[in-house]
């Protein structure tokens, strides 16, 4: 029986962590991938820059430069496609490796998958939800702190997206599986999918009559897991034969034209780059129109927001490193970002709220913006260090027993 490879305890930068010992090889477009996460380096300053969006956008709140959240209502469907993009992504190439090829082996592929779940992201999701709590300023309700805990109620601030990110990991890894046994099956999860997010309202009574379980597995934010979800699909299998393709295109072309193929491909390149550009201040654009806060068009706005990004990305995943289009995706502070993305996601909020309530109440300017984003940068990067890492490491070392158990067993 075939098993997961060695798990390694180190998060990536875009969402496992980011280990610089592991050895990088490329995918068949040259984008840098980690041999055993097989992510993409340029989408760690992609998840970067969706988290300063946020940061900038909550820090502005506080220095009374905004009254609404434009940029991190952006952001975020921009975090579900990529976590969903990555996560299922991997799942394919894992199941390519022959991971599951007997029913036995389901069980010890669902666990080794929860586990790494789980390790990534409730420890720290439920000490920052313990620290708001305990702020006295915050919420002494001690009934909703244990139904925000146990992912029952969104709860406030940043934490509101940790329960739809939780919910929409149970149905990836079935997802990854059908696709891997059956590519007709994903025509079943788009009727799904489609179903779902037309009627969600109703199917909500199937969950509970309530409303905070409404949105327990099909709800409205289920739109951006769904366009990452297809983008890997999409993706995993057509690279193969994009490559196959161009490298055929490119012999021929040298064939036809000699020393003057080098230069007919730096145009094609550019052009599609230049394409890339055009979609991207399109969206721009799209945002700026569409965006109103005055006005209840905010899960259109997100449905929209999440398919307009998988769209781009889909387009720059086949664009080698060195392309203009992915340059600020790799600039080193946006790397860095990404790479702290979660600590400072979950911690800014918190680390703001006690700037302005305890320390600096009524400091509104420009200076105070940067102060509280590089602060929360301080504190998230301790936190990714000295909690996040600690906490992968602890569940990769679980990982390894269940990993060694059913292999013993086999």
């Amino acid at each position: 029986m075939t098993l997961l490879p060695t798990y390694q305890p180190v998060a990536s930068a875009a969402d496992e962590g980011n280990q610089k010992t592991n050895p990088t090889s490329a995918d068949p477009h040259g984008n840098k991938t980690d041999n055993n996460q097989g992510r993409f380096v340029f989408l760690d300053g992609f998840r970067g820059l969706c988290a300063l969006s946020v940061v900038l956008s909550h820090s502005a709140m506080n220095c009374g430069f905004g009254g609404d959240y434009g940029a991190a209502l952006v952001a975020v469907p921009g975090f579900f496609v990529l976590s969903s993009f990555l996560i299922v992504y991997q799942l394919l190439k894992l199941l390519h490796q022959g991971t599951v090829r007997h029913r036995r082996d389901l069980k010890p592929f669902l666990l080794i998958y929860a586990c790494k779940r789980f390790f990534r992201i409730y420890p720290l999701f439920f000490l920052v939800t313990s620290l708001f709590y305990i702020f006295p300023k915050y919420s002494n309700d001690c009934g909703e702190y244990i139904r925000v805990v146990a992912l029952l109620y969104s709860g406030n601030c940043v934490l509101w997206t940790i329960r739809p990110e939780v919910y929409n990991y149970i149905w990836m890894p079935f997802f990854a599986l059908s696709i891997h046994f059956s590519k007709w099956s994903i025509l079943g999860w788009m009727a799904f999918f489609a179903y779902a997010e037309t009627h969600w309202t109703r199917l909500r009574r199937f969950a509970s009559t309530t409303e905070e379980w409404s949105s327990l597995i099909v709800q409205g934010w289920t739109t951006g897991f769904m366009a990452g979800g297809f983008l890997a699909v999409t993706y995993f299998y057509l690279s193969p034969i994009y490559c196959s393709a161009s490298r055929t295109a490119v012999k021929k072309l040298k064939t036809l034209v000699g020393s003057n193929a080098d230069r007919i491909l730096l145009t094609v390149k550019l052009i599609y780059e230049g394409i890339i550009g055009i979609c991207v201040m399109q969206f721009i654009r799209y945002v700026f129109l569409r965006y109103n806060p005055a006005v209840e068009i905010f899960q259109d706005f997100h449905n929209n927001s999440a398919f307009a990004m998988a769209c781009i990305l889909f387009l720059m995943l086949f664009v080698k490193d060195d392309g203009m289009s992915t340059w600020l995706f790799r600039t080193p502070l946006l790397c860095f970002l990404g790479k702290i993305s979660y600590s400072y996601y979950l911690s800014h909020t918190l680390v703001i709220r006690y700037l302005v309530v305890e320390v600096y109440p009524g400091w509104s300017s420009w200076e105070a913006l940067l102060f509280y984003a590089s602060v929360s940068a301080v504190v998230a990067t301790a936190s990714f260090y000295l909690i996040e890492q600690p906490l992968m490491r602890l569940g990769g070392r679980i990982c390894s027993r269940i990993q060694k158990k059913y292999a013993e067993a086999e």
